[in-house]
């Protein structure tokens, strides 16, 4: 669905959600939009990007965006599409990014309430920061999730929770690589773009939240990998020291049977025939699981 809202007379802002053919013939024949550049926003998979088009004279933004208010596994990202022109910004959204709409709508009432002059690219890059500060909340809500997996470590070690931490891990990757793709397109539009000093510097703020975006999500997951890691190689510690506790405690308890297997043997043996030869056995069992203790105390075995 299109729908065109004018802002002023030299601007105005097309609202584009669910893109269908029609929209797409629609766009291409008003708008003169690049093919390429449709294609790009059909892609539910196209990673950020930025790009341009001098024929048009058409810039074209994907960026990653947080669609969920809480961390709730690996969907917490999607790619949305802006595109600008020097009269038009157009938006692309899904279901799921919806909400963007109503955040460009409260930056152009919010501008023109205070009187101030919008464009389309000062617009974009006040959108930009906004969806870059929306990172923060779901990292925090990562940070959380682990201090609470740490938690019930300390209490209780379990393979549960170790695999509860791979998985935060693995949510976390994608938001990293959201993260990185969003600073590395943004470095792609400081170094490609002719820009004012007052656009300059509204970029420069976007940028500076998106590598502080990064560099907190780089450091969750370092975090997240290396208690993994620690646990997990405490857990293994522990089943070796049971392994080897179960081990040494068959060996010991082989010793019995083997002494007493000798009397059931008809092979002459001394006191066989005592009626105290079995306190005999016990001695020489007593005895033989004694040296063997003593053995693997020794050699740390115990």
């Amino acid at each position: 669905m299109v729908e065109v809202v004018k802002i002023n007379d030299d601007f105005s802002w097309i609202k584009v959600e669910n893109l269908t053919d029609s929209d797409r013939n629609e766009l291409q024949s008003n708008y003169q939009i690049p093919k390429r550049f449709l294609r790009y926003v059909s892609d539910v998979h196209e990673r950020a990007r930025f790009d341009t088009d001098e024929d048009s004279n058409a810039t074209l933004v994907i960026f990653d965006v947080v669609v969920s208010q809480h961390f709730d596994g690996m969907d917490n990202t999607e790619p949305v599409a802006f595109l600008i022109t020097p009269d038009t910004f157009i938006s692309f959204t899904r279901p799921k990014s919806s909400f963007i709409n109503h955040s460009i709508k409260e930056l152009i009432d919010h501008h023109l309430t205070k009187k101030k002059p919008i464009r389309p690219f000062f617009l974009l890059t006040r959108l930009l920061f906004q969806l870059s500060l929306e990172y923060f909340d779901i990292l925090d809500d990562v940070n959380v999730a682990r201090t609470d997996i740490q938690v019930h470590l300390m209490n209780q070690k379990s393979h549960k929770a170790i695999t509860q931490l791979m998985n935060l891990e693995t949510s976390l990757v994608f938001l990293l690589t959201s993260l990185t793709s969003n600073h590395e397109l943004l470095n792609d539009m400081e170094r490609t773009m002719t820009l004012s000093q007052e656009e300059h510097q509204a970029l420069d703020n976007v940028l500076i939240e998106a590598k502080q975006g990064q560099e907190m999500a780089q450091m969750a997951s370092d975090i997240i990998d290396r208690v993994s890691n620690a646990y997990s190689n405490l857990l293994d510690s522990n089943l070796n020291n049971t392994m080897k506790f179960l081990t040494v405690y068959s060996i010991i308890l082989m010793i019995p049977p083997i002494v007493f297997g000798f009397y059931g043997q008809n092979v002459p043996i001394p006191w066989q025939h005592s009626p105290l030869a079995w306190i005999l056995t016990i001695v020489v069992s007593a005895i033989l699981i004694g040296i063997l203790v003593r053995y693997f105390h020794k050699n740390n075995l115990l």
